[in-house]
């Protein structure tokens, strides 16, 4: 009988890993390294919710990688062991990213049991609030990645979440989470007010930060004695270098633990981590990887054509380039670079000093 292939690989497979999981971006560990002051200040903000009383909206922001999730899901954890008066919900809006698929989900974790055929968002939304009501219960919701609400024109989700004690007596705290620090100020100006409440900043980690880390994931994650302190040193330095991505750090020493495992070193070599070093993309790359991939098909065909243009074009043959080759109206165009440079893959410059505001004037840009 012929040996399967992968159990005599595996067999014969020796492992840096104790705890691979420990390195994977959803890993929650006990210790946030370097964010224990924040933690404090997001449970202050919320924590009148855990007493039945009204929390105020919190306003999340920070560069990828600096660890707004995770402090987020530890304080929503650290809340539901805490007090049975309120629901905390996380939602990825990534995975999420309608007001129809947000309701659902806040609906769900509500224990609302909703009927096999269609009913609109707004039912939904009236039923979940009554729920809420019976069960005397605050929703403190975090919206992680809310610009992807944005993008949609789905914002209005956040009137509505702001204004439950008007519409239904149900106090609720929404923490909204994003990279982009101007997000708000790019809203209607009713989810404006409606949202007004605490701003935290995540900052970019720095050096030292990073370093303490991979040091502190490194200990979970990797068999004691196969790392030392310049490899823990270069996969630091991989996420200082994207702009202090920690989990651009917490990648390097994965993919140096893989180098080293294939190689059947015993210890992860300076040359592991090197070549970890080299092949991880910057945070930017990595946003734009993701974007890029949840662009509409007009949206891409509107990138393509700049890209083809030299990566900039003037607005007018902008509009004449793509209305003769996809048949789209000026208003449509319009409207998918708006999208497009709310989402930061597009801009659009005046090439006039003196406020001429004429279409060929103006060139849009591919952002790098």
């Amino acid at each position: 009988m012929v040996t399967n292939i992968f159990s005599k690989k595996l067999d014969s497979a020796t492992t840096l890993f104790k705890n691979e999981q420990a390195l994977y971006p959803d890993f929650a560990p006990s210790e946030l390294v370097g964010r224990e002051s924040i933690i404090q200040t997001l449970a202050s903000i919320i924590s009148p919710a855990a007493n039945g009383m009204r929390a105020s909206n919190v306003f999340v922001y920070g560069p990828p990688g600096t660890g707004k999730t995770i402090c987020c899901k530890y304080v929503l954890s650290q809340l539901s062991e805490y007090s049975s008066k309120t629901l905390p919900i996380y939602v990825n809006c990534w995975q999420n990213d309608s007001r129809q698929s947000v309701l659902s989900l806040i609906s769900q974790k509500a224990g609302e049991v909703l009927p096999r055929r269609g009913i609109s968002s707004q039912e939904v939304f009236s039923r979940t609030l009554e729920s809420l009501w019976q069960q005397k219960k605050i929703p403190v919701i975090v919206l992680d990645e809310a610009d992807r609400l944005f993008w949609g024109g789905e914002d209005k989700l956040l009137y509505d979440l702001a204004r439950t004690w008007e519409t239904s007596k149900v106090h609720s705290c929404v923490i909204l989470v994003t990279n982009d620090s101007e997000l708000l100020s790019k809203a209607d100006a009713r989810v404006r007010s409606s949202m007004i409440g605490k701003e935290i900043e995540f900052k970019a980690y720095t050096p030292l930060e990073l370093k303490k880390i991979v040091e502190s994931r490194a200990k979970i994650a990797l068999v004691d004695g196969t790392y030392d302190s310049e490899v823990i040193a270069l996969c630091a330095a991989a996420g200082a270098r994207a702009n202090g991505d920690a989990r651009v750090s917490l990648q390097a020493l994965w993919l140096a633990a893989r180098n080293a495992n294939e190689a059947g070193h015993s210890k992860i070599s300076v040359d592991d981590a090197k070549k970890a070093f080299a092949a991880q993309p910057t945070s930017a790359q990595i946003k734009r990887e993701r974007d890029e991939q949840f662009l509409e098909e007009p949206e891409k065909k509107l990138i393509s054509l700049i890209v083809e243009q030299g990566g900039s074009i003037s607005l007018s043959k902008l509009y004449e380039a793509y209305s003769k080759k996809y048949g789209a109206s000026e208003r449509s165009i319009r409207n998918y670079l708006r999208k497009l440079e709310f989402k930061g893959l597009l801009s659009t410059q005046s090439t006039d000093s003196n406020d001429d505001q004429s279409n060929s004037k103006k060139v849009v840009k591919v952002i790098e």
